[in-house]
C-alpha cells in the first residue's frame, strides 16, 4: 500500500505502509506508514519566505456552495473539469475542488464519477438563489459541451 506525490509533472515524494518483513525485524507489531519527500523539489514550489503576500481582507458576503457528481470519460483529469469549472462560472465561482474520484460497480464501464465542489461568491452583494441556479446550469452544459460529461 503506498502513494506517489506529485506535483504536476515531477515526484514529490512517496509514502506506504512499512513492509512486514521489515517491520518483523525490527520488532514493529502495528502498522506503520513512512514517507519520504524531495526537498529540492519542494523548496523550488515553495514561495520564498522573504516574499509576503499580500492581505486579502475576508468578503462580507456570504458565499454559496454547489457539489455536483458528474459521470466522466475514464481518462478526464481534475485539470480538464476544474478548468471547464472555473472557465464557465466567471466570475462567480471563487474556487472549484474535487472532492471526490469513484470507479465501481455503480458507474458505468468507461465511466467515472468525479465530485465538484464549487464555492460561488460576489464581494460586493450577496447572491440570489436564482443567479446560483443560473451558474450552476452553465457548469453543467459547459461540462457536457466541452468534457461530454453529464450529471450521475
Amino acid at each position: 500500500q503506498s502513494i506517489e506525490i506529485l506535483a504536476g509533472k515531477e515526484t514529490l515524494g512517496h509514502f506506504g505502509l512499512l513492509h512486514p518483513g521489515i517491520a518483523r525485524r525490527l520488532k514493529i507489531r502495528e502498522s506503520l506508514f513512512v514517507g519520504e519527500l524531495d526537498w529540492g523539489v519542494l523548496s523550488r514550489m515553495s514561495r520564498s519566505a522573504s516574499r509576503s503576500r499580500p492581505f486579502k481582507p475576508w468578503s462580507e458576503q456570504p458565499p454559496i456552495e454547489r457539489d455536483f457528481a458528474i459521470l466522466a470519460r475514464e481518462g478526464t483529469t481534475a485539470d480538464q473539469v476544474l478548468s471547464v469549472v472555473n472557465k464557465s462560472g466567471k466570475p462567480l465561482v471563487k474556487s472549484a475542488k474535487i472532492f471526490d474520484v469513484y470507479r465501481g460497480a455503480q458507474v458505468p464501464e468507461g465511466k467515472i464519477s468525479i465530485g465538484v465542489r464549487v464555492v460561488l461568491q460576489d464581494e460586493s452583494r450577496a447572491l440570489t438563489e436564482s443567479e446560483a441556479e443560473g451558474v450552476s446550469k452553465s457548469i453543467v452544459s459547459a461540462l457536457s459541451k466541452e468534457l461530454g460529461a453529464e450529471l450521475r
